[in-house]
């Protein structure tokens, strides 16, 4: 029915299929790096402690850490 093979293989993909894109895991690194530094800043305005944000903080950098890998 369709004479092209990419496009027959496309179509078989169904509506709903999108090609890969590249992920930036350092960006979403930086990101994270920068919510730690914000984190601390509200720390230090509201006179929190910063053990609190602490468990946090390490949880989050250990998820991004091992999507990275």
């Amino acid at each position: 029915m369709v004479q092209y093979k990419k496009l027959y293989e496309l179509l078989r993909e169904g509506p709903q299929y999108r090609e890969p894109q590249p992920r930036y895991w350092q960006h979403a690194f930086e990101t994270v790096k920068d919510v730690e530094t914000y984190i601390d800043k509200i720390c230090k305005t509201e006179k929190l402690a910063q053990i609190f944000s602490r468990e946090w903080k390490a949880e989050l950098l250990q998820l991004v850490t091992d999507r990275i890998k």
